[in-house]
């Protein structure tokens, strides 16, 4: 057997360049011609600068620099080890999946709701990160493709930018409420994606913290790239999964759709959390989702984290302190 090995900087490429990298690898291997583009990635860079000085992206950056006026807070999860002085990238990573019924459940909701899956696991994720911080001030980095124009599709080269999405799960708010409360932010930012995170860094990251990656320490992305289908006459082609023992934020959670059930990950920093902890907040992330998707209308502050038998672990099992006092 042979492997086929394809390292290079995300600087010049995104996730959709390595499906097209090798959607055109098997079709020219199959002895194909690949249509001919008609821009380049020069053509894209040539615009991207002239669009930096118009009305529009300064409107946009305006946008932005407004949600950033009042300064946010750093978010302090419960970390197992004391954060390195210089922002580390090792890291670690667990899988989990959802249920049929419990994805089906996540449709439902956003279905009825008016929202899509992404913003509702997004809210999941904000009341999660907020019930293991206690801030009702939630910043999440969020990756986005960037390829508005059809012309875009068919060019390799990194086109993602970094959107930040800045929520306020307050624990009186029903959930309902916050959903829609996050979806109308959610909106505005796609409406203003265009603007390049790297210069609202510039713009309102002062005092730059070398531990830290500026403005947000976590990341929900959501994987809605189909798996290139890589079949070749007289060839038999798989992928093949390794270790990856990077994390580039203290916790990224991604997730895809994988059939009719979601399947996750969540990438997180070994400088920084034990993999018991991760596993917890797994447990965490499920519960909210069961409990949302059985009563919409639950106040954030009703909804339990733990469930019944570790609450029972936790009360009676590490309380079982009963001993003899001496009488005197």
């Amino acid at each position: 057997s042979n492997i086929l090995l394809l390292d290079m900087h995300h600087i010049i490429s995104d996730g959709v360049s390595m499906s097209l990298l090798i959607e055109e690898f098997t079709a020219l291997y199959a002895g194909k011609e690949l249509p001919v583009l008609r821009t380049r990635y020069k053509d894209y860079s040539e615009w991207r600068r002239s669009k930096q000085s118009t009305r529009e992206m300064k409107q946009q950056e305006e946008w932005w620099i407004d949600r950033f006026r009042e300064e946010a807070p750093v978010l302090e999860l419960p970390y197992d080890y004391r954060r390195p002085a210089v922002q580390s990238f090792a890291g670690s990573s667990i899988e989990f999946h959802f249920t049929t019924g419990e994805t089906a459940a996540l449709k439902e909701l956003a279905l009825k709701e008016e929202t899509t899956l992404f913003l509702v696991l997004t809210a999941l994720f904000n009341i999660m990160l907020s019930k293991v911080t206690g801030s009702e001030d939630i910043l999440i980095g969020t990756p986005i493709a960037g390829r508005k124009h059809a012309d875009l599709e068919r060019i390799i080269g990194m086109f993602v930018n970094t959107l930040v999405l800045r929520d306020f799960p307050s624990g009186e708010m029903a959930f309902i409420t916050f959903l829609h409360n996050l979806r109308d932010r959610a909106l505005q930012a796609f409406d203003n994606q265009d603007y390049p995170f790297e210069d609202l860094v510039e713009r309102v990251a002062k005092g730059r913290d070398t531990s830290r990656n500026p403005l947000f320490d976590v990341v929900f992305a959501m994987q809605d790239m189909p798996a290139p289908d890589i079949r070749v006459s007289g060839l038999r082609l798989k992928t093949i999964d390794y270790e990856y023992s990077i994390s580039k934020f203290d916790l990224t959670l991604t997730a895809r759709e994988a059939g009719n059930r979601l399947g996750f990950t969540i990438e997180y920093s070994t400088k920084l959390f034990k993999e018991e902890t991760i596993l917890r907040f797994k447990e965490y992330f499920k519960n909210i989702a069961a409990a949302v998707s059985n009563n919409p209308h639950i106040r954030l502050s009703e909804i339990e984290i733990i469930s019944e038998q570790e609450k029972k672990r936790i009360l009676t099992g590490f309380n079982g302190s009963r001993g003899d006092v001496p009488e005197d």
